[in-house]
């Protein structure tokens, strides 16, 4: 794959195998070069994926990150001239663990 390299390049990357530590190295992240990483993890997962190892190769390389065990839901929406990356947690509902925890509503 890295022979090929102009055809790695993406805007936006699905983070290989849940961010396990051979998942992905500098070579091959560096060349596909994405805006944006996601993966798909679960919370408190008993692989404790994503690993350190993995997540310091982006970190390291500046790499704009979303894990679904910290973001809850990820969506990605393309238009015609952008995109934009949503998050259950970030910019959906923020507050959604009050839904489970029986919080009072807000009547301003």
């Amino acid at each position: 794959m890295l022979k090929q390299k102009s055809a790695l390049r993406s805007t936006v990357l699905q983070i290989p195998h849940h961010g396990s530590n051979t998942s992905s190295y500098y070579a091959f992240l560096s060349n596909v070069n994405p805006q944006v990483s996601l993966g798909s993890v679960s919370r408190y997962n008993p692989w404790n994926l994503p690993s350190k190892k993995a997540l310091h190769r982006y970190h390291d390389l500046n790499f704009n990150y979303y894990l679904t065990s910290l973001s809850g839901q990820i969506s990605v929406l393309f238009y015609t001239d952008d995109w934009r990356v949503n998050s259950m947690r970030g910019e959906i509902k923020p507050r959604w663990y009050h839904d489970w925890f029986g919080a009072l509503p807000n009547y301003g």
